[in-house]
């Protein structure tokens, strides 16, 4: 998702990626993006995140700049660590993009952050990387940002932020929330059934766990008087437009990643806790999940 974020800007921007430390990109003296299927390149700067570490006590005239914008791409349970690992390269006028799964995640960053401008994405776009400097976009959908803290505005994004790339939504809550109910929907059967989304509606036995995970996650809207009428026509209309697609957690999976099923699941067993509401469709697959993520 980071690489297509690069694609949105102008090519006259300069753009960094803060990689972790060994990524091939540092080894390229002039690394360039390629986006497909349209080819446009993209020239960008890696910069290694042990080398920003070290410039938070190195005085010399190459200490890190401060960061004005930053768009977060990381998995949701990186994503306070690596904030905070940047934080003395953040001034209370650095603007900050979160694109995370799930929820949780972009509270923690919030309330730690609050003095500067914090939005959150929820996006029905789709890429991925072909190798290490080419990527398709395969998936054309929408990016809806909202404001997470109280400075975040419209017309501050706007200034920098091409307006092509995202809709605006205030409040984003109800946005995030509603994605939440799809991932919790769709991503964790996929993994207990090891099958593409359109398989939870063909397959009797996932289509049957798939009906009692909506249900379930409609006594937690309907407790919280969320207004969503149905998740299952929700998930099922997302299931049948990504029928042969891989969720992303289905994914995390398969490359032996540690999935994000805390800030989704994790994060709806928490609230049904609070109020003392039984989930057992959704818990047991929490512990399944659970079990087999890395």
């Amino acid at each position: 998702m980071g690489c297509l974020w690069a694609s949105y800007f102008p090519e006259t921007t300069r753009i960094h990626f803060i990689v972790k430390p060994n990524h091939p990109w540092l080894q390229d003296p002039t690394p360039t993006l390629t986006c497909l299927p349209n080819k446009r390149q993209i020239a960008i700067t890696p910069v290694s995140i042990a080398d920003i570490d070290r410039s938070n006590i190195n005085t010399s005239e190459h200490r890190f700049p401060p960061i004005e914008r930053l768009i977060v791409t990381t998995k949701a349970y990186d994503c306070l660590t690596a904030l905070t690992a940047l934080k003395p390269h953040i001034t209370e006028s650095t603007r900050i993009l979160l694109l995370q799964n799930g929820m949780g995640s972009q509270q923690q960053v919030a309330q730690a952050f609050n003095t500067q401008p914090v939005y959150a994405v929820s996006s029905t776009e789709g890429a991925y990387k072909v190798d290490q400097q080419t990527f398709f976009h395969a998936g054309f959908g929408e990016n809806t940002v909202g404001p997470l803290t109280e400075n975040a505005t419209l017309a501050d994004l706007s200034h920098w932020l091409p307006s092509s790339a995202y809709q605006w939504r205030e409040p984003i809550e109800p946005v995030l929330w509603q994605k939440l109910m799809i991932n919790a929907a769709i991503n964790p059967l996929t993994v207990k059934h090891q099958c593409k989304n359109g398989a939870l509606l063909t397959s009797r036995k996932a289509h049957e766990e798939f009906t009692a995970v909506c249900q379930e996650l409609d006594q937690l809207n309907h407790k919280l008087s969320v207004p969503i009428h149905s998740v299952y026509d929700i998930a099922k209309n997302v299931a049948i437009k990504t029928e042969n697609n891989f969720s992303s957690m289905y994914q995390d999976v398969h490359h032996h990643r540690q999935t994000e099923i805390d800030f989704i699941t994790g994060y709806i067993i928490q609230m049904a806790n609070d109020l003392q509401l039984e989930m057992p469709t959704n818990k047991a697959l929490l512990d399944t999940v659970r079990q087999i993520s890395p």
